[in-house]
């Protein structure tokens, strides 16, 4: 649920999501857009990962963004594999234009994807971090929160990293 905007964002079993305007003042519930290919969308914009594959991925959790954090994306999608998915409420005009800037202040009007943010690679992860932390496989990713651009993501742990981790 996002009170800044009135939209409720669903998502199903199936890794779709939906847009619901609630009206300016809460009482309506008007069903805005739902994309059922998002993974078909976000391969378009990174051809080249193969964390985007159909066949394994799935959308862990929604978190709206605040207008006074970004005017222009207004849901931020994590998936199983760690990826972030940015989205706009607002269709755009036409191919290659960014949606409206001051969405904030108008009822949605779709949802498009506009932008895909990839974990951080074991090659560009500084081993400061660990090699515990290092280790993990991104595409367990099972619960996580977001606020004020900051992601924190949690995998479940094996029994064996658990008895490693006693000792």
């Amino acid at each position: 649920m996002d009170e800044t905007k009135n939209t409720l964002n669903a998502l199903t079993k199936r890794s779709n999501i939906e847009i619901i305007f609630l009206g300016r003042d809460g009482a309506q519930f008007k069903r805005v857009a739902k994309v059922i290919n998002i993974c078909q969308y976000a391969s378009q914009l990174c051809s080249t990962s193969p964390l985007l594959d159909s066949r394994s991925l799935q959308i862990v959790s929604l978190h709206p963004v605040y207008p006074s954090e970004s005017k222009l994306i207004n849901l931020v999608v994590v998936t199983s594999t760690s990826c972030r998915l940015y989205f706009t409420h607002h269709k755009r005009d036409f191919p290659g234009v960014s949606a409206v800037s001051c969405n904030d202040l108008k009822a949605p009007t779709g949802l498009e994807l506009i932008h895909v943010r990839l974990p951080p690679s074991l090659e560009t992860t500084p081993k400061t971090i660990g090699e515990f932390n290092r280790s993990q496989s991104v595409s367990d990713i099972h619960v996580t929160f977001y606020s004020s651009d900051v992601l924190l993501a949690s995998n479940s742990v094996s029994d064996l990293i658990k008895s490693s981790l006693k000792n």
